[in-house]
């Protein structure tokens, strides 16, 4: 399954445009893990190769190439990967859109294994119904989807394959139509017949213009404690931090997230409840004229362990 993951997880990264100044024609990624000390020698990690219009064509690694296939109007239709070690072992993605150019069906092939994915639409175009089936073509879940008159998602349920309800979610918003309470319902099964329920609340702030200021993340059940995510923007309001920590009767690390001016990870810092720093990364990173960033160092405790070097050229 990890393949799969994979897979999907490249389509849902690089399936998207790039708005540059400048269209990207291949990233050449090369990599260094230091080894012992002074050892800087990179070696190729994969390189990327995108059309004219920004989307990608194909990317190539060490074990796995994967390559994108779209329709005329520019839509990704197929995706497949085909491994070097097993040629006739291929990795598929397939997506389908109706006359809205707005996906249907998808599924997703691994060896034998196929997942298909079927999405139900209703007069407005919204997602009413998501439909997991296998390849013996048994059910697996279902989810259904439910609207505010303003198109705002308003729940979400979930069933499994014995077509029993085990999730839902609830979601609140304002007058400026911005989400500020999402209640989640989860049956937890511990037998094949009976089902713990658990109840979360996740509530949001937002800045007078609308950026999330924070987030609390109830843990539900007995406890009154919740996981209080701060943000905080220069400025500019742009996203410079990211703290959160547990409050109330409830423990854990504190985690700190900088950021800088492009929107790179530049700290990840877990402190313990005493204040002990468990773990500290930094990142360092070198931008071209096109600002995306064409090196990155990855530091350690205060000791550089890695890099990534990246190759762009344009078109």
């Amino acid at each position: 399954m990890k393949a799969i993951y994979l897979l999907l997880f490249f389509i849902l990264l690089y399936s998207c445009t790039i708005h540059d100044k400048k269209a990207i024609k291949f990233i050449k990624t090369e990599r260094y893990n230091i080894r012992k000390v002074g050892d800087t020698v990179f070696e190729l990690d994969s390189t990327t190769y995108y059309n004219k219009l920004g989307t990608i064509d194909s990317l190539i690694t060490g074990d796995i190439n994967y390559y994108y296939y779209y329709n005329l109007k520019g839509l990704l239709i197929k995706t497949e990967g085909i491994n070097h070690d097993e040629p006739d072992a291929v990795n598929r993605a397939i997506r389908r859109y109706n006359d809205s150019d707005s996906l249907i069906y998808s599924s997703i092939q691994e060896h034998d294994f196929t997942l298909h994915i079927k999405l139900k639409r209703n007069n407005l175009n919204q997602v009413v119904e998501k439909t997991f089936i296998n390849t013996e073509n048994q059910f697996i879940e279902i989810d259904s989807f439910g609207y505010y008159r303003s198109g705002k998602l308003a729940s979400i349920t979930k069933f499994n394959s014995f077509k029993n309800l085990y999730y839902k979610k609830e979601n609140v918003y304002n007058n400026n139509n911005l989400l500020i309470k999402e209640v989640t319902y989860k049956k937890t099964q511990y037998d094949s017949i009976h089902f713990n329920e658990e109840e979360n609340t996740i509530t949001y702030t937002y800045t007078k213009d609308h950026k999330i200021s924070s987030i609390k993340d109830y843990l539900g059940g007995l406890s009154t404690g919740f996981r209080h995510y701060t943000y905080f923007y220069d400025d500019r309001s742009t996203l410079k931090k990211i703290v959160d920590k547990p409050v109330g009767d409830v423990s854990g690390v504190t985690n700190i997230r900088a950021f800088d001016s492009h929107g790179n990870l530049i700290l990840y810092k877990v402190l313990e409840e005493d204040g002990h720093v468990r773990y500290n990364n930094e990142w360092r990173y070198i931008y071209d004229l096109q600002n995306h960033w064409i090196y990155k160092k990855t530091i350690a405790q205060d000791t550089t362990t890695s890099g990534v070097k990246r190759t762009i050229v344009y078109y």
